[in-house]
Order: C-alpha cells, then structure tokens, then sequence
C-alpha cells in the first residue's frame, strides 16, 4: 500500500539536519577504476554524505550532490539528478549480486583403443 499523501514524503531527521554542499552541475571527478571501461565518480571522503537510512526519500534540495548510500556490504557513490526525486536512496544501490553462469569446463573425450 502507497504512503498517504497528507503524511508527505519521509526522510530521516538527520539527513536534513546535516548541511548539504550542493556542488556545480558541471563540476564532476571522474575516475576510470583500474581494468574497467566504466568511470566512477570519485570525490574527497569529506565531502560524500554518508547515508545508511536506504528508506528515505530524494528531495528536490539534494539535487546535484553525490552521496554514498549504504548497501549492506560497502557503499555505492550515487550523484543525485532530476529523475531521482521522489524515489528512495534504497533503489539506487542494489543489495544483491548478479547470479552469473559459468559455462564450466569442457572434458575432453578420450576413446580407449580395445
């Protein structure tokens, strides 16, 4: 069941005690991880906003910064853009592994000559 309307969106107290430096849009750090052809966003430890609470809402005053939403494990550096606002920090940063497949190893046959 939705969330009643009167009630308005959730978000932690914190969260919104804490200051937000909202940087430039333009201003971006990327970083290419070692033998990855993705780039990641990468900035100063002290400038991400650590966030555990995964259930409260993207606001319209947390556009344009670039947060670290705990997923169980580690956490996932996520940059706040205009879709985001109205979702939760949780759906942006998956708990769960990819299930990959291994194809396994071929055996070779051998034939025994009798």
């Amino acid at each position: 069941m939705a969330r009643s309307l009167w009630k308005g969106p959730f978000v932690d107290a914190h969260l919104l005690k804490k200051p937000v430096h909202a940087r430039p849009m333009g201003e971006d750090t990327r970083l290419k991880r070692e033998g990855s052809t993705e780039q990641a966003f990468v900035t100063k430890s002290s400038s991400l906003q650590k966030i555990w609470s995964r259930r409260s809402c993207i606001l319209p005053q947390f556009v344009g910064n670039i947060v670290s939403v705990y997923n169980g494990k580690n956490f996932v550096n996520l940059k706040i853009t205009d879709e985001m606002v109205g979702h939760k920090y949780g759906e942006f940063a998956s708990t769960r592994k990819i299930a990959k497949v291994s194809k396994g190893t071929k055996h070779k046959k051998t034939w025994r000559k009798k």
